[in-house]
């Protein structure tokens, strides 16, 4: 079952940032190094996609300095608003983000925060349900598939909507908790659906090049209840 439109109303990102972006967890840490290292070897690419971005902004930060702009491509009314306030003045958390990221890659600093946020990503309304294909040079996608239903019929429907976006050999970039059981903002409950990498393996393998899953063991220091660790996923589309 999807999650419905009154439920997503009730979805507060000044929150969710508290609860899940007020630091770098170890586990973001590890997704960092991860396609830090990932995109230093794509090249320059012209149009990008961030599906269901959420109020996350460091996923559009690691892609900055690789593509020419990017639709980040976001279904909540009040998350749209909350990444317009930051593409205007970046709070002190995601500062910490961008710092990291340069850190392992000097080259990215010749992005200019919040002001190359504001040119290069184009905010849309949109659905997962409902995206364009064969449209992108690159797509990429944090903790949306598993955390929008609690059907594995409606994950997969997702992953493959996901991957369709792309042009053939277009790069492919994603993050997933793993066996996550559902989550909580502001004490409203958010269902999700529980996968681990085999079921990446099913979905991606036979429509992905160059495959690769890593698994980020959940850190000692949880970032909430209900999941196991999380799965960073990197490929080019068939």
């Amino acid at each position: 079952m999807k999650i419905t439109d009154d439920i997503w109303e009730k979805f507060d990102p000044v929150t969710y940032v508290e609860d899940n972006y007020s630091y770098i967890h170890d586990e973001d840490k590890k997704i960092i190094e991860i396609l830090v290292n990932y995109y230093k070897k794509i090249p320059i690419l012209k149009k990008s996609i961030e599906v269901g971005c959420g109020p996350n902004i460091y996923p559009l930060m690691l892609a900055l300095s690789k593509v020419t702009s990017i639709d980040a491509i976001e279904y909540s009314q009040k998350n749209i608003s909350y990444l317009k306030s930051q593409f205007n003045k970046l709070d002190k958390n995601w500062l910490k983000f961008w710092n990291y990221i340069v850190n392992l890659d000097f080259a990215i600093n010749k992005i200019i925060l919040p002001k190359d946020l504001k040119k290069k990503v184009n905010i849309i309304k949109g659905s997962i349900y409902n995206l364009p294909k064969n449209k992108y040079d690159l797509a990429s996608m944090f903790f949306c598939a598993e955390s929008i239903t609690d059907e594995y019929i409606g994950f997969v429907e997702i992953c493959n909507n996901f991957i369709n976006c792309v042009k053939p050999n277009g790069y492919i970039v994603a993050a997933f908790m793993k066996n996550s059981k559902g989550y909580s903002i502001a004490d409203v409950k958010f269902s999700s659906v529980s996968i681990d990498s085999n079921d990446l393996q099913k979905i991606f393998k036979n429509k992905v090049n160059d495959l690769k899953i890593y698994i980020v063991p959940r850190a000692k220091k949880v970032l909430r209840p209900g999941y196991t660790g999380m799965l960073v996923l990197t490929g080019s589309r068939k």
